[in-house]
């Protein structure tokens, strides 16, 4: 499974939809093994999405994303993992510490206690929700 973070200036790019440039980690059993930079030359999302896809990506991890972009990402089953901040080493460790829904990993005034969608905390066995859900009351995700 490979991992995409939107990263800018060495963080998480706090918007997904202005963000060129993504670090892509390829993770087996929880550990993580290559890393990849991949810039992305336009900033279209269907162009970002093909590039992700041609990486093997199964993950995004950005910052915030517009809702079209969103489903648009969520179409072509790739789990998101938004309205998360930080520099990318942190936010890295966080990931494998299994702690990107903790408020340490929160955008500010981002509440982090929303559902995230597309089944993030089933299939990839991580912590509780935070940012990406619907952002109306939904209940906290207490992971499985």
């Amino acid at each position: 499974m490979s991992v995409a973070f939107a990263v800018w200036n060495n963080r998480v790019a706090p918007v997904f939809d202005t963000a060129r440039d993504f670090l892509v980690v390829e993770l087996k059993n929880g550990v993580q093994g290559r890393r990849s930079e991949v810039r992305v030359a336009g900033g279209d999302i269907y162009e970002k999405l093909e590039v992700l896809k041609s990486q093997g990506v199964s993950c995004l991890v950005c910052g915030a994303i517009s809702q079209m972009a969103r489903h648009l990402v969520e179409t072509e089953k790739i789990v998101l993992i938004s309205f998360v901040s930080g520099d990318i080493d942190s936010v890295l460790e966080g990931w494998s510490r299994n702690e990107l829904a903790s408020e340490a990993f929160c955008m500010p005034g981002c509440r982090c206690r929303r559902m995230r969608r597309g089944g993030f905390g089933r299939e990839f066995n991580r912590g509780t929700g935070g940012g990406g859900g619907r952002g109306r009351g939904g209940p906290p995700f207490r992971g499985v």
